[in-house]
């Protein structure tokens, strides 16, 4: 009972705005925003003198226009004092039919019963109106060959929602046509710049400053198959020490640490470091 008390003066509270706005008095709109009273515009001044022929007709003009308290019924009475004519005199060299200006308009008011020609201006003043958008909307239906205004469809855009015997058989085809399935997006991949880029490989160093004899002897000239020793390597570089190749014969044990020259006991310290430990001669 509570929610349909409510409802009802909302509606009471928006068919009230409603009426005030129509009639041309001042109303607070949904917003809380005091909207003032409807008042005649600027007279005009031009050539023909309409402010001067209304007289005081135009006080009269005002008041039967807001009495009327209907939107509708202001259109229809609007209708009747527009009048769609050709355009008399071109200024342009364009041909009519490339021109934009396909028709002129006249207005006229309703005084003693009969219609007087004024212009624009004096037109919208006297009847209270701040802006022609009302009268362009008038203009579209008399150039799309309406012979009365059409009824105001403002706020009833909406539909009520159907019951499934109410429904067309094609509801589910018409529905499909009008709003089409859209394909998921596909997140394109951004190429990476460096996967295609070629890294940089440093040179290998210089090996001009090290000493001639720590470079690797020539393998004999005999045929016969030559033993390498697992600590003959070295692992930062292809250094070899004396007596590297080896007879089938001879020792695998490493070489004094007196007969390794000091350059190379500097590179191969790391792989001499317990054999000179033993020896005892690694200061040397």
């Amino acid at each position: 009972r509570e929610s349909e008390e409510a409802i009802n003066q909302l509606k009471q509270k928006r068919q009230r705005i409603k009426l005030n706005r129509n009639s041309g008095r001042e109303y607070v709109n949904r917003l809380g925003k005091v909207v003032g009273a409807r008042i005649i515009g600027p007279p005009c001044h031009c050539p023909l003198k309409c402010w001067e022929r209304m007289g005081s007709k135009i006080l009269e003009i005002f008041n039967n226009f807001w009495d009327l308290s209907d939107f509708n019924l202001q259109n229809s009475y609007l209708f009747t004092c527009l009048k769609l004519c050709d355009v008399k005199r071109r200024y342009t060299k364009k041909p009519a039919e490339e021109s934009r200006r396909q028709n002129t308009f006249e207005y006229f008011v309703r005084i003693s019963g009969k219609h007087l020609r004024v212009c624009k201006r004096a037109f919208m003043s006297s009847h209270g109106l701040t802006s022609d958008k009302r009268l362009r909307t008038l203009f579209h239906q008399m150039k799309d060959g309406a012979l009365v205004p059409e009824p105001d469809r403002r706020g009833k855009h909406l539909r009520p929602v159907k019951s499934p015997n109410q429904m067309s058989p094609n509801h589910n085809v018409e529905t499909y046509n009008t709003h089409k399935i859209k394909k998921p997006r596909t997140t394109k991949k951004k190429p990476n710049k460096l996967e295609n880029k070629q890294m940089y490989t440093p040179p290998p160093p210089p090996m001009g400053h090290i000493h001639p004899h720590c470079t690797p002897p020539p393998p004999p000239a005999h045929a016969t198959t030559m033993q390498e020793p697992p600590h003959a390597y070295i692992p930062n570089g292809d250094i070899y020490f004396p007596g590297h190749y080896l007879e089938p014969h001879q020792s695998m044990a490493p070489p004094h640490v007196n007969q390794i020259p000091s350059c190379q006991k500097m590179l191969e310290a790391p792989a001499y470091f317990m054999a000179g430990m033993k020896e005892n001669t690694f200061h040397q």
